[in-house]
């Protein structure tokens, strides 16, 4: 078996972090600290094409597997110091391009697609509810058939890019019966749509960059024509989308994780105690060494996923597999690189604080890790 990437792949690894290393650096400490949407930089992403990878080129994406999707993304995530923005990446990609690739119709993806793609318009994934996160059946929000349309009614919440979003992806309940799971159908809902309200979340400890709001429903209507794929095709929209965002998000992490182990080792073989550099203490190699073991089994992970979406279309299994992995990694190699760096790392704008922040909240995006195990064991046969 052949591990190595082919040139194509190599080149468009290297193009991606050297764009992200000069493009997507702004003053991230003013950013965090007034939590600002870096939209120029999301701007920049799209006409760099990163957002359309797997799309073929007939829907105005770049036709590339979704292996190759994930090492642009791995780059992006290495290159770019600022967490929250792959992270709003992932959510407007998997949370809402993936569903009107595979579900839209002809005229919904013309419409919504080609905006998406080359970054003037933005995505976001309204599922989770107060009392439904992990559990979708249990959401209250209903829509409701009326006219040529549909009357939604409910609250929404943690709603990535929900504040700056030009377009939501909504999750309702459309049919109940007696001893059967409610029927979830898919609207799109555009921003100023009335009964449309957005209220968004302040003062999150990590990803700041990256804004999350409570969306509230109230008697707002939309047209028959929003609605995305059959009455009751919900929840395999929003599986197949989670999936995808199971290998995207972790994509990102893995790259980070990568920058820290750089930035580890090279703090490692210059700073010196006790007349020595602290890489030669166990200690501290046997950290680094972990760090690097979590990031190539990681990789591994990350691309067999990657290729099993691609080759089965559904990877329940494999993204699983690779969200759990990376999403804990991700915080354990941020405290490894805090440890290693000793005081210098615990500062706020240092880059290990900042991803071990943003790496907490990411092992509850996609699915908990514990949801991961559940998924894991049943299809183990468990």
């Amino acid at each position: 078996m052949d591990f190595r990437l082919t040139p194509e792949q190599e080149e468009l690894r290297r193009k991606t972090a050297e764009f992200a290393r000069g493009r997507l650096r702004y003053d991230l400490a003013r950013a965090d600290s007034e939590g600002c949407f870096p939209r120029d930089a999301w701007t920049a992403v799209g006409r760099q094409g990163l957002l359309g990878l797997p799309l073929p080129s007939s829907l105005g994406g770049a036709g590339a597997d979704a292996v190759t999707a994930a090492i642009a993304w791995e780059a992006l995530g290495q290159g770019c110091p600022d967490p929250g923005l792959p992270f709003s990446l992932a959510a407007n990609f998997a949370g809402v391009v993936v569903p009107i690739w595979k579900a839209g119709l002809p005229d919904q993806q013309r419409r919504f697609l080609p905006p998406l793609l080359d970054g003037t318009r933005i995505g976001a994934n309204a599922a989770t509810e107060p009392e439904a996160g992990s559990d979708l059946f249990s959401m209250k929000t209903r829509a409701m058939a009326k006219g040529d349309g549909y009357e939604l009614n409910g609250t929404k919440v943690c709603a990535t890019n929900a504040p700056v979003a030009d377009l939501l992806l909504v999750y309702a309940v459309t049919a109940e019966a007696e001893g059967k799971p409610p029927e979830i159908t898919a609207f799109l809902v555009e921003r100023g749509t009335p009964g449309l309200h957005l209220e968004p979340f302040p003062g999150k400890s990590g990803l700041k960059t990256s804004p999350w709001a409570k969306v509230r429903f109230e008697r707002c209507f939309v047209q028959g024509g929003l609605r995305l794929g059959e009455p009751g095709s919900g929840r395999a929209i929003f599986e197949r989308a989670i999936e995808w965002e199971r290998v995207f998000l972790p994509a990102a992490a893995l790259g980070a994780m990568e920058r820290l182990l750089e930035s580890s080792v090279a703090h490692a073989r210059t700073r010196k105690q006790f007349g020595q550099p602290i890489g030669k203490f166990q200690s501290v190699a046997g950290r680094i060494v972990r760090m690097k073991l979590r990031t190539e089994a990681g990789r591994l992970l990350l691309y067999r996923a990657a290729q099993a979406l691609e080759v089965e279309g559904r990877a329940p299994l494999e993204t699983s597999l690779a969200k759990l992995w990376l999403s804990e990694s991700w915080v354990r190699s941020s405290l490894d690189a805090v440890g290693i760096l000793g005081a210098s790392g615990v500062f706020a704008d240092a880059d290990a604080s900042r991803q071990l922040a943003a790496a907490v909240p990411a092992t509850i995006a996609s699915g908990t890790s514990e949801i991961q195990e559940a998924l894991i064991a049943r299809c183990l046969g468990l």
